[in-house]
């Protein structure tokens, strides 16, 4: 089998998301640069598991991207307000899970979804 290339994920990514803000790299994280959430970011792995035939069967969407949730306007001001106001960056704003291009190039090459938390660095 051809090993996947990051090449490979990042024209996939930017296929599927369109909206990544600037030039993707093995650090662009899903959850930070393109504002993936819910079930868009369950689509978005289910779509990724069909292309590059990776076993999603541990893949724990709520875990890694937050259930749905209705708009909330008290939470929009909050995000605002930590964004544009206290300067926060979209990585310090997205939590602590960083699902990374570099990460599905390597579950990609594994055929297997591993969770972020136990790949650090990565």
């Amino acid at each position: 089998m051809t090993p996947i290339s990051l090449e490979q994920i990042k024209d996939f990514a930017v296929s599927e998301l369109g909206l990544l803000n600037r030039e993707p790299n093995g650090k662009t994280c899903l959850l930070c640069e393109s504002q993936l959430a819910g079930e868009d970011g369950k689509e978005f792995i289910e779509a990724y598991a069909n292309k590059f035939s990776v076993d999603i069967s541990q893949f724990d969407w709520v875990k890694i991207f937050g259930p749905e949730q209705s708009a909330n306007p008290l939470g929009l001001l909050v995000g605002l307000l930590q964004k544009h106001v206290l300067r926060r960056s979209d990585r310090e704003l997205c939590g602590t899970l960083h699902v990374t291009l570099n990460h599905l190039v390597m579950c990609a090459n594994n055929q297997a979804w591993q969770d972020p938390l136990s790949r650090p660095n990565v």
